[in-house]
């Protein structure tokens, strides 16, 4: 279904196909459960996220990544791209990791690449990605999938959602036992992310500016009192000779010096 929808639909660049599971990894006699996400083709191109180290999957990675029904790999020579975690945990950000063989499901995998740093897509906590061939002869009774798609230029979610429904109503009459009465709904990657709490985030962010600008208030004002208690060592500057352009130079340094602890503090705190 993911294929026929990818192949039919001209609305969209690309879709690709996913299904994130736990798989045994092994290195060094080292195992452990680890949450792998199967992508079909155009997944990494969809995202336009460049890997860290090595290289995405390729066409010849994608024809040789065979599944049984019970998703267990069966194709030769199978790879493997490691979270950016994960590369560093196991492999302490070695370069030399690519190329490297290590054992997913009791079979050998070829590390090919490293994805960046915070790259989870398509699900929080994905430690690794494996190629998944979606072509052919599959059964389509397995409606368990993801799939995710990015439009062309210009082309509304509404649109899309509605051509993707005419292959769907195409696909239940070429395939009733297994297609009948499946259609499809979008929804667009942010909101997936962040679902209806965009107004709570927006009452928060304008709560945070309101303790940005109390803060600052009192930080003026305590700024204006000091300036006031040295009112008179100010005035007796003055009268030795000093220029006030030079008294508003040591003021604004002193200023700026405060503002930079300040800042680099906050953003330790931050951190």
């Amino acid at each position: 279904n993911i294929d026929d929808w990818r192949r039919r639909t001209p609305v969209l660049e690309g879709l690709a196909g996913f299904y994130v599971m736990g798989r045994t990894f092994g290195d060094d006699g080292n195992a452990e459960v680890l949450n792998a996400a199967q992508v079909s083709q155009d997944f990494f191109s969809l995202m336009r996220v460049p890997p860290a180290l090595g290289r995405t999957f390729t066409d010849d990675d994608m024809r040789r990544a065979e599944y049984t029904n019970a998703s267990a790999p069966i194709g030769p020579d199978p790879v493997v791209i490691l979270s950016f975690g994960v590369w560093r945990q196991r492999f302490g950000g070695d370069p030399a990791v690519l190329g490297r063989t290590v054992m997913l499901e009791r079979r050998p995998h070829t590390i090919v690449g490293v994805m960046p740093e915070g790259f989870d897509v398509p699900d929080a906590g994905v430690q690794l990605w494996i190629p998944w061939n979606l072509t052919g002869p599959l059964p389509r009774d397995q409606h368990y999938l993801g799939a995710l798609a990015r439009l062309k230029p210009e082309v509304p979610l509404a649109r899309a959602e509605e051509a993707l429904n005419v292959v769907a109503t195409s696909l239940g009459q070429e395939f009733p036992a297994t297609n009948r009465d499946w259609g499809v709904r979008l929804i667009s990657l942010q909101e997936e992310t962040v679902g209806d709490t965009r107004a709570i985030l927006w009452v928060l962010l304008g709560a945070v500016a309101l303790v940005l600008l109390v803060a600052c208030a009192n930080v003026a004002l305590l700024c204006l009192m000091r300036g006031l208690d040295r009112l008179h060592d100010t005035t007796v500057r003055l009268a030795l000779g000093a220029s006030p352009a030079r008294l508003m130079r040591e003021f604004l340094m002193e200023s700026v010096l405060l503002a930079a602890l300040g800042g680099l503090v906050g953003a330790a705190v931050a951190l």
